[in-house]
């Protein structure tokens, strides 16, 4: 995808996740607004790769700490059931908001590993290992569903207010599945353009 139309998509984006509300229910959890922001004005080179890194490392790690946690066993439970290999009982417990917690949690842990990895080494990376460690962050949204954070009241609707969605699940999310695959291409030293 062209990085003009990237940003397009980017910038209609904001625009139309803030005129979905009226500006005092505007409570947008301040790391997924700069990474917002980051994106709508996105730039290629090493540099802004590390900033992107480092700011996906904060709305990942962010939401891992607002995120409602399943028990142990309510976890343990959720692997049984998918591992069982009865369609009716994997269908049954995916289906559920322990099965919500549990994609939200792996994913969000996928994604803080991955980019804190990237934002945190002083030197740059040798370009294969950075497009490895970019691809790593990209699949951890990859086949992302909205439908988990809105399962758990995470993101609601009202009628007169429009979406609430505070970490911005309804975009982020399959935001950086693009922008990290993209950055995977650059670190190699090639465009998408």
């Amino acid at each position: 995808m062209p990085r003009a139309l990237l940003v397009i998509i980017a910038v209609i984006a904001m625009a139309v996740t803030a005129a979905m509300r009226p500006a005092d229910a505007q409570t947008t959890f301040a790391p997924a607004a700069a990474l917002l922001e980051h994106f709508a004005l996105h730039a290629q080179g090493p540099q802004d790769r590390s900033r992107m890194a480092t700011l996906i490392y904060s709305y990942c790690n962010g939401v891992l700490t607002a995120l409602p946690r399943n028990t142990p066993s309510e976890d343990r439970w959720v692997q049984e059931e998918l591992r069982s290999g009865n369609l009716d009982r994997a269908l049954r417990a995916g289906s559920t908001a322990e099965y919500a917690r549990f994609q939200l949690v792996s994913r969000f842990s996928r994604c803080a590993s991955a980019s804190v990895v990237l934002s945190k080494t002083a030197a740059p990376l040798q370009p294969t290992l950075e497009a490895v460690s970019w691809m790593r962050l990209s699949i951890a949204f990859s086949g992302w569903e909205s439908d988990h954070p809105k399962r758990l009241g995470l993101v609601t609707y009202d009628a007169k207010a429009g979406w609430i969605d505070p970490y911005k699940f309804l975009l982020l999310p399959s935001s950086i599945h693009i922008f990290t695959s993209r950055a995977a291409v650059e670190a190699l030293g090639y465009s998408v353009d």
